[in-house]
């Protein structure tokens, strides 16, 4: 399994930079690593470049110009440069557990889409990890390194039921640590680029996903993130054409379920033409490797 991490950012280098670097700490290297940049200024990129030039894996950069929230169309252009055939879609301000990517390895399947967690740091511990440059969890306060979201139990995966939860909706989507394969990905069309406010892309993601045929799954005790602190970000109104896009939950009989897990305004237009040719539902997603 090729692995690519989409690491998405926006005008926040310094916890950038502690992000890549525990990427390039991984037990289990992932094939390529692409940031999603929404406009952040050229720091970020500097920044970037530079570490691209000793990094462990390819480091590619995608910015876009800066001209409001449009997290989904930096996904999708970043999706597009990616060559694994499975994609870990992350923030640029989490701390990976040194078997992050190799734990999502292990759980990702056909037909699924991996639903991870991540643990949020206070102010002051953020604060403290940003200015001492810390990167290793044994580092973080006890309270931190003993959180129930830090415990890594991977022998519980295999029992079933918890804490592998099969979710057939979109409630607590969480896009910060979400793994799935990018043939399902581009069936669905990616995400959906008529989301411009904070909040619901995500869920809107996953709903079409699961109106495809894909199972989501909550992955507990493993895939393991520290998330830096940042103040909250209140989510506005979603406009009237999102509220849309969220209520379909069903397909209408008469209608191609196209209409239904296929975004209208996706990946296809970043898209060379080969890899537009349509996917039946249930029968793209790969075998687990």
């Amino acid at each position: 399994m090729q692995t690519t991490l989409v690491v998405t950012t926006f005008n926040r280098p310094s916890a950038l930079r502690l992000a890549l670097l525990s990427i390039a700490r991984q037990e289990t290297l992932p094939f390529e690593v692409i940031v999603a940049d929404d406009g952040s200024s050229p720091e970020t990129g500097e920044m970037v470049t530079a570490m691209a030039a000793d990094f462990p894996v390819p480091l590619r950069y995608s910015w876009q110009e800066n001209a409001g929230f449009r997290l989904s169309l930096s996904r999708n252009r970043a999706i597009a440069k990616t060559s694994g055939d499975y994609i870990v879609m992350m923030d640029g301000d989490l701390i990976l557990h040194p078997r992050f990517i190799r734990d999502h390895q292990r759980v990702g399947r056909k037909n699924t889409l991996v639903q991870g967690i991540r643990i949020r740091l206070e102010e002051r511990e953020t604060e403290r990890i940003l200015e001492n440059g810390l990167i290793h969890p044994d580092s973080f306060s006890p309270y931190y390194r003993w959180h129930y979201n830090a415990w890594r139990l991977p022998w519980v995966w295999g029992i079933p039921g918890r804490p592998w939860i099969a979710r057939d909706h979109f409630k607590g989507t969480k896009g910060c640590n979400m793994g799935f394969f990018r043939k399902d990905c581009l069936a669905v069309n990616g995400f959906d680029e008529n989301f411009q406010t904070y909040g619901g892309e995500d869920n809107d993601f996953t709903r079409r996903l699961i109106a495809y045929g894909i199972r989501r799954k909550f992955l507990r005790f493993g895939a393991i993130a520290w998330h830096l602190w940042h103040p909250s970000q209140a989510t506005p109104p979603l406009s009237r054409r999102e509220k849309y896009l969220l209520s379909l939950q069903t397909a209408d009989p008469d209608s191609p379920p196209e209409k239904i897990y296929r975004a209208e305004n996706g990946i296809d237009k970043h898209l060379s033409p080969e890899l537009l040719t349509p996917a039946s539902p249930g029968t793209t997603p790969q075998d687990h490797l």
